[in-house]
């Protein structure tokens, strides 16, 4: 029942952020928003998780649950949602999107944990239940794709709102485990930024993770003006996850082989492909052959990020080390690179992307230092 109710929450999880990686940046678009103004209120949402996380870290490390966060997150994001339409102001647009889409995404690390904590007992493969949401994305980008084809991409907020409420009831049934406790008058957080090791795989996970701005904030905008439609388009997003999917399966086999370091090399070396191939092409046969490497640029480097929190992190402090890279690379980072994105596809349309492939040639390098020189655990 455990796992199940696991699989139901990232199945409904991810149908929601199906919608919003494919489409919510079309449907701003409608709205009348530019690159640069988009590309501000996408950042907005991902900065705002910075305090938010620090405020769920504290709270986890006082010993509060997962699943009272997860449902409260959950409820207040539903909440937010018809606001939308009651304005079409860009502040205002910018700080219900700071709320709304921190609530969401805020969950991920969250579920994450309650994963690692059931992966660390040995009674759950965390990749085959991964890729449940996995699945979800998929079926939300291809219905999204043809519903929206038929009817218009207008209605994206409310087929939102429909995922925001399926998210708030399997929330209720996520399993109530407590995280490891941390020792009294010791905060993980702060002793986890103080380890080297840490450190050097919070930047190059930054840098690969956050490399995937310009994809999810103005793949579908450029590729609608590059005359694809709709549904081919919600294939495009949906074969990149397909491909997420054959990872994620049959990660067990090699995940512990090659470690975190070996792995994080391996998806920085081939999303610098990815990123000059989508730079340079928006022919639908080349896009067909670059959204596989979506296996490479996000599961590969998610996977890596798992197996460090499992392999490297004590126990003690998973919540803290999951959150905390969500807030400072999946956050401060990715906001900066999102509004970055914004301000370069505004100016240079594809070229933007050119920019992604210098930072994932960096992490790439990053990874390699962290290959040669750390191989301990760490430990307080």
């Amino acid at each position: 029942m455990t796992h199940k109710s696991l699989a139901f929450h990232y199945a409904s999880l991810f149908w929601l952020m199906g919608f919003i990686l494919a489409y919510w940046p079309r449907w701003l678009q409608t709205r009348g928003f530019d690159g640069a103004e988009i590309g501000l209120i996408l950042a907005a949402a991902i900065w705002a998780k910075l305090p938010l996380n620090v405020l769920l870290t504290t709270l986890s490390e006082q010993g509060t649950g997962r699943k009272p966060l997860i449902k409260h997150l959950a409820l207040f994001a539903t909440l937010c949602m018809p606001l939308f339409l009651l304005s079409h102001a860009f502040s205002v647009y910018i700080v219900l999107w700071a709320v709304c889409g921190a609530a969401i995404t805020a969950m991920i690390p969250l579920t994450d944990s309650l994963a690692v904590t059931l992966q660390r007992s040995e009674s759950l493969n965390y990749g085959r239940l991964r890729l449940w949401g996995s699945l979800s994305f998929i079926a939300a980008t291809i219905a999204g794709g043809w519903v929206l084809g038929e009817i218009g991409v207008e209605h994206t907020l409310a087929l939102m709102m429909i995922g925001a409420v399926g998210l708030m009831m399997t929330g209720r049934s996520l399993p109530d485990l407590q995280p490891s406790p941390a020792r009294r008058g010791r905060s993980q957080s702060r002793l986890l930024l103080q380890q080297p090791q840490f450190l050097l795989f919070l930047a190059a996970i930054a840098l690969v993770q956050s490399s995937h701005a310009v994809l999810y904030g103005f793949a579908t905008i450029h590729w609608r003006d590059a005359g694809i439609s709709e549904a081919a388009i919600g294939w495009l997003w949906a074969e990149g996850v397909i491909a997420e999917i054959a990872v994620f399966y049959t990660a067990a086999h090699f995940t512990r082989r090659l470690g975190p370091w070996r792995l994080l090399m391996i998806s920085s070396m081939i999303a610098s492909l990815r990123w000059a191939g989508l730079a340079s092409t928006t022919t639908l046969t080349h896009l067909i052959l670059l959204q596989w490497l979506h296996a490479f640029s996000f599961a590969l480097s998610h996977l890596a990020l798992v197996e460090f929190i499992t392999r490297r992190v004590p126990a003690s402090a998973t919540t803290s080390a999951q959150t905390l890279v969500d807030a400072l690379s999946l956050g401060l980072a990715f906001g900066g690179t999102m509004l970055l994105a914004g301000i370069l596809y505004t100016a240079y349309a594809g070229g933007a992307w050119y920019l992604m492939c210098a930072m994932t040639l960096i992490a790439l390098a990053l990874a390699f230092l962290g290959h040669r020189r750390f191989r301990a655990v760490i430990s307080f």
